[in-house]
């Protein structure tokens, strides 16, 4: 009766030992699993972080620019200062038109017609008489537009690009940084000649 009291003694303590072992283990396990998951956050973090700062140095060589929204496309002729610019090159507003749309829905910032001696003729929508001209596109490019550190536009702008000229335009792309008033780096009778010649040649 003795003996089988101390075997079950002895089993009780070899169990209880061997619970506390396996408590243990699975303790250790899931600490390895907290760890896990808290370097993973760390490296996710890290990732947007790099990320974050990549995105911040590419902007960094347009300082000088006025950052608007993320939607850039249709700024180009909701600035005043452009549209005067534009409409100055031009010879005045009935020589051109802000904001139109050719067929697909590509929005163009400004559009003017030229004859064959490349003077600009008085704008209209009237396709019979609009096709006797040289439809130009001008579009004005942002930082979200470009390429990082270069003035080539991304794929998206290239892509619209090549319809509008399938479909007859002649499109000048021009870096807002190139005619922006806070460049100080030229003039604005430097800036007015630059515009001439990207759309007048």
């Amino acid at each position: 009766m003795q003996e089988e009291f101390c075997r079950g003694k002895k089993r009780d303590i070899f169990n209880s030992k061997k619970e506390a072992e396996q408590a243990a283990a699975k303790n250790a396990c899931n600490q390895l699993n907290i760890t896990g998951e808290k370097k993973k956050e760390k490296r996710k973090k890290e990732k947007k972080k790099a990320k974050s700062k990549k995105r911040s140095g590419s902007e960094a060589c347009f300082s000088q620019i006025d950052f608007g929204s993320d939607a850039d496309e249709g700024r180009g002729f909701n600035d005043p200062y452009l549209r005067n610019l534009f409409t100055d090159i031009l010879g005045g507003p009935k020589y051109l038109q802000f904001g139109t749309w050719a067929p697909y829905y590509y929005q163009i910032d400004v559009e003017c017609l030229l004859n064959a001696s490349k003077t600009a003729q008085e704008w209209t929508e009237e396709p019979a008489i609009a096709s006797h001209y040289q439809r130009v596109a001008i579009q004005v490019l942002y930082p979200s537009q470009l390429c990082y550190n270069s003035y080539r536009p991304t794929g998206k702008e290239q892509t619209k690009q090549r319809h509008l000229e399938i479909m007859g335009y002649k499109v000048v792309h021009v870096p807002f940084d190139e005619i922006n008033m806070k460049n100080k780096a030229t003039t604005l009778s430097e800036k007015m000649d630059y515009l001439h010649k990207k759309i007048f040649d």
